[in-house]
């Protein structure tokens, strides 16, 4: 079932899509800013979000993070995969970013 949702601050509408167990999704849209600070670019196949992987974790939100008996080390990161956040182990803390 999809059905329109508010528009947001640019007045562009969206459209949210619910799965038959009532989970919803809205469609999203990654991009990163230039070095220049003038503008963003569309990540895509032919532009690729420029990432060092120094250990990935990905968790629901409802998962308990993990700790340093895991092998968790500084600089690794972590993604909530429910919620979009990310997060990166620095000085024995998950730090939100």
């Amino acid at each position: 079932m999809t059905a329109p949702i508010a528009r947001d601050a640019n007045k562009v509408p969206a459209v949210v899509n619910e799965a038959a167990d009532g989970k919803k999704a809205v469609p999203t849209e990654l991009v990163i800013k230039r070095a220049d600070d003038t503008t963003f670019e569309q990540i895509s196949q032919n532009n690729p979000l420029p990432t060092v992987q120094t250990g990935s974790y990905v968790r629901l939100s409802t998962e308990p993070k993990p700790t340093k008996s895991d092998g968790v080390k500084d600089g690794n990161d972590l993604l909530l995969v429910d919620t979009g956040q990310v997060f990166v182990f620095y000085k024995d803390v998950w730090r939100e970013i």
